[in-house]
Parts: structure tokens; C-alpha cells; sequence
């Protein structure tokens, strides 16, 4: 019986652990409809009520190449990267979905790449993790105790990953011509669909883009993705085939080509910070006194890298 006491005592504790951990560590923003578990699967909830002006649904390639920050800075626009390791577009579509419960972005943006994950090869460690992260905070958020005091910026880095390793890559011929035409899995369709039609729905513009990779972009899934464009009339974007961004391989790689670093980062930022000031679709931001938190996230963000961008 003793030792039965001791479980529950545990468990208790460690329940009560848990919830300490979630009202610290989670920024809790100005949401009063999702709950701290929600906002620590959902980290756009973590952002002031209709604030973003862009979403970015994608995976790792996502986080390593688009830094709101700077788009912030150059342009005075609001962008948060929905962007976790391996993501399969089920988890992102319901991401989504509830990211536009609470914000209204004028775009929604997605990187290609996702369309060919298979989910049936969807690792089970990854899906353990998403759990660990969405009930035990302290394991996503344990660099938030700088922030318990300061808890106006929402995310750190509004989803991206500051990467300043590089691993030089000789491919300069990723993008050779090829009459294959990738296969997309099964079911991926169906939920990109589901992707798009929410957007129409809530009168969302939508893009597509594949951004810089040697491992995850090659001419056969250009050609998928060109006539899946064609076919469900939608805005694609490749940043891959002529180098259009002139990425130097050699220094803006972390990883031979795979994902861009903080250096590759900062062209596909520009070029999109460009691409949204054409759109005229956006407002600049800068000199409102109510998105004054992004400015302190930016700051936060220098001073913390100041050193290594130098």
C-alpha cells in the first residue's frame, strides 16, 4: 500500500512539474482560447492575435533558409516559419488549421520538398518527440527562462534555427535535366488539396516554393511539381534550377548541401523580402508601436549572434 502512495505521489508531483514548467516556459502571448499544451504544439499561437502576415508551412529545410527576423528588419513584414523536422503534410495541415483560427495571414507559403515524404516512412522516434514536445515543454522550450521576465517577443525566432556551421559541397550539378518525373506517396495529394482549399476558403494567397537543397531538389521533382501547379492553379516558386540566388556551395551549406546556413539563409530572406514588397499585398510594420515585440525579438536575436555576424 505504501508503495502504491508512492506512485501517485510521483505522478502527482510530476504533473504538477509539467504544468509549472508550461506557464513558465510557454510563451503565453495574448491567447485566451488555447490552452499552454496547445500552444506548445502550435507556436504561431504563441504570437499576438492576428499579427503574422505570412505563414510558412515546412520541415528542416524550412527553419535553416527563411529567417523572419531579417525580413523583419529589411522589410517591416511578419513571417513565422511552422516548420518541424520531417514534417508530413497531415501534421502540417493541422497545424494550419489552427494557426489561422487565431491569426489572419495574407499568404501561406510551403516548401516542396514535403509533397514526397512518405508518412508510412515517418520515423517513430520523431513521433515520440512531437509528443515530448507538445506535453513537456522543458523539452522544446528550455532556452525560454531568459524570456519568464520578458514575455512580449512570442517565439524566439519566430521558428527559425540560426545555423553557423558550415560543411563545404562540390555538387554544382544537382539540377542536371531529366525526362523522370518524381511520383508523389500516396494520400499526399490529397492532404496538400485539403492545404489549398483551406486557403481559398479563407481567401489566403497562396506559394509553393523549394528552396535551395542539393539533397532534397532535383529536375524530376521540378517537373512533378510544375504540373501539379498547372493542374491545381497555384503560385510555385524554385529557388534551385540556374541557382537564381547564386548560393555559394562552398560556404553556405552546414551539411554538403543538404541545408543552407545562417549565410544562404539571409539570400532566401531577401529574395522573398522582395517578393512580398512586389506582392503589394503587405503593410510595413516598423513604425507601428503594437508590433513593437518584433523589434525586440530582432534585437534579442543580434545580440545574441552579433559575434558570428560580424
Amino acid at each position: 500500500m505504501r508503495n502504491v502512495l508512492k506512485s501517485i505521489l510521483f505522478f502527482v508531483i510530476l504533473l504538477l512539474l509539467v504544468e509549472v514548467s508550461l506557464f513558465f516556459l510557454v510563451p503565453k502571448g495574448s491567447s485566451t482560447k488555447y490552452n499552454y499544451l496547445e500552444k506548445a504544439e502550435y507556436e504561431a499561437l504563441q504570437e499576438k492575435r492576428n499579427s503574422i502576415d505570412v505563414l510558412v508551412l515546412g520541415d528542416s529545410l524550412t527553419y535553416s533558409s527563411i529567417n523572419p527576423l531579417l525580413i523583419w528588419h529589411e522589410y517591416g513584414y511578419t513571417v513565422f516559419d511552422v516548420a518541424e523536422p520531417a514534417y508530413i503534410l497531415a501534421n502540417a495541415y493541422k497545424n494550419l488549421e489552427a494557426s489561422i483560427d487565431y491569426q489572419k495571414p495574407k499568404m501561406v507559403i510551403m516548401e516542396g520538398n514535403m509533397l514526397f515524404r512518405d508518412p508510412k516512412k515517418y520515423p517513430w522516434y520523431d513521433k515520440i518527440s512531437k509528443q515530448l514536445m507538445r506535453i513537456v515543454p522543458i523539452y522544446k522550450y528550455h532556452n525560454n527562462w531568459k524570456k519568464i521576465f520578458n514575455d512580449d517577443i512570442g517565439s524566439n525566432y519566430k521558428g527559425y534555427i540560426f545555423i553557423d556551421k558550415t560543411i563545404p559541397s562540390k555538387n554544382y550539378d544537382y539540377m542536371k535535366y531529366s525526362k523522370d518525373v518524381r511520383k508523389f506517396p500516396d494520400g499526399n495529394i490529397d492532404w496538400f488539396k485539403k492545404i489549398l482549399n483551406l486557403c481559398k476558403k479563407k481567401d489566403i494567397e497562396f506559394l509553393l516554393v523549394t528552396t535551395p537543397s542539393q539533397v532534397s531538389a532535383n529536375y524530376p521533382r521540378r517537373t512533378a511539381l510544375i504540373r501539379l501547379a498547372r493542374e491545381l492553379d497555384f503560385h510555385y516558386m524554385d529557388l534551385n534550377l540556374g541557382n537564381p540566388l547564386d548560393i555559394d556551395w562552398t560556404k553556405e551549406t552546414k551539411d554538403k548541401g543538404g541545408h543552407l546556413n545562417y549565410l544562404g539563409a539571409v539570400k532566401v530572406s531577401h529574395h522573398l523580402g522582395e517578393y512580398f514588397k512586389k506582392s503589394k499585398l503587405f503593410v510595413d510594420h516598423r513604425n507601428d508601436p503594437s508590433y513593437a515585440s518584433w523589434d525586440k525579438a530582432y534585437e534579442a536575436y543580434k545580440k545574441e549572434y552579433d559575434s558570428t555576424l560580424q
